[in-house]
């Protein structure tokens, strides 16, 4: 037993001097943790720092830009003020200039007319009165002639410095040329010539249109003998035997013009107004007759 206790107390001293080792290391990791703590505090107050500089001028350089723009605003309006002022017065002193000069001769202001406003009523008579003028020379009494119970439209166009040889043969062209036009059917052709006479006689089925549509087309054959008598200067049109060919839904209907397009047929008793179909046959044809021997005409004084 003594010498257990001889051996304990052999021991202490370095039982004391481990105990103190372990201490030592702990301490000195303590410091070191501490320190490491304190430089990463150091840099990121030096970091807050750097960024609330970086803060501060970028709000300065705005704070400057937004000076500037209102600056630039401002020196705007001025220039603009300053023009506006300068125009004024320069408008004052030439109202000034020509006041004076007003005075002193006869020079006047001119006075803005106003145009009326049209009542309801003066808009209808106005249309009424257009729609009667336009349709006017379809009501005629003269309009569609008629010669011996016949339809017949005739025109004299002078051509001067032409012999009738020459309006012969530019007539036979000039028929020919028509036979050829986009309107025209198979059966028209130059029928007739009577060169010692010097006349020329065609026949023409073309199609009268009426109304054209996506959906719908209304549309007639129009059958007619143009005949043409030359002389030296002169050429006598003569447009006649006229009927029509008129497709519907049941078939085709025949019309001849004396019972179709004349006064007692395509105008009401009044003689106010066109029917409503042989009307649009009546002024389909007339318009047609009109532009035929416009035609010629032109193609004649060429």
């Amino acid at each position: 037993m003594k010498a257990i206790l001889v051996a304990l107390i052999w021991c202490l001293p370095f039982v004391a001097m481990a105990q103190n080792t372990t201490d030592s290391n702990r301490i000195a990791a303590l410091q070191a943790e501490a320190a490491a703590k304190a430089q990463a505090a150091q840099e990121a107050a030096k970091a807050a720092q750097e960024a609330a500089k970086a803060a501060q001028e970028a709000a300065e350089a705005a704070a400057k830009a937004i000076a500037n723009e209102q600056n630039r605003i401002a020196e705007a309006q001025e220039r603009d003020a300053k023009a506006r002022a300068e125009a004024e017065a320069t408008a004052a002193a030439e109202a000034a200039r020509v006041a004076e000069e007003s005075s002193n001769s006869n020079w006047v202001k001119p006075v803005e007319e106003k145009t009326p406003v049209k009542t309801e009523t003066e808009i209808k008579r106005i249309e009424k009165e257009e729609s009667d003028k336009e349709i006017a020379p379809y009501l005629s009494a003269d309009a569609v002639p008629l010669v011996d119970g016949k339809v017949q439209w005739s025109k004299d166009i002078n051509v001067p410095g032409k012999t009738a040889k020459e309006l012969y043969e530019k007539t036979i062209e000039i028929f020919t040329a028509m036979t050829k036009e986009e309107n025209q059917l198979e059966r028209s052709q130059v029928a007739l010539l009577n060169e010692k006479e010097y006349k020329v006689v065609g026949t023409f089925q073309e199609w009268l249109v009426f109304t054209s549509s996506v959906l719908s087309l209304d549309r007639t054959q129009f059958n007619y003998v143009l005949l043409a008598e030359c002389s030296n200067n002169n050429v006598r049109l003569t447009l006649e035997r006229i009927s029509y060919n008129y497709p519907t839904q049941t078939g085709v209907i025949n019309y001849q013009a004396e019972k179709w397009i004349t006064d007692k047929y395509s105008l009401n008793k009044k003689r106010t107004r066109l029917l409503p179909i042989s009307g649009k046959f009546r002024r389909k044809t007339i318009d047609r007759k009109d532009q035929i021997f416009n035609n010629i005409e032109q193609a004649l004084k060429k």
